[in-house]
């Protein structure tokens, strides 16, 4: 939070920026990575592969989680800021969605 909070506001552009294809490439990896533990048990639940699974599962849930709370922590120190960042990261974030 604190390493967050000391950045510029074109820093914490480029952090949002990062933050949101982070988050879209773990929500996709999460997806394959559920529905292969999905179907480890249901298919073989004492299978060492199995295993495997659930440590890849809760390290993916480890890491997105982190992204998120990086995500949050973001907004947090754009809402809090003295200037006009917050409004800035939402305008400059829409930008990139109207094209």
């Amino acid at each position: 939070y604190h390493w967050i909070r000391g950045q510029a506001m074109l820093k914490l552009y480029v952090l949002m920026a990062m933050v949101e294809v982070f988050d879209r490439l773990m929500c996709s990896f999460g997806c394959d990575a559920l529905d292969s533990l999905f179907w480890n048990t249901t298919r073989r639940p004492y299978h060492p592969r199995m295993i495997l699974s659930t440590l890849v599962v809760l390290v993916y849930a480890i890491i997105h989680s982190y992204i998120l709370f990086v995500h949050v922590a973001t907004l947090n120190v754009a809402m809090n800021s003295a200037d006009q960042t917050l409004l800035a990261l939402l305008i400059s974030g829409n930008f990139a969605e109207i094209k």
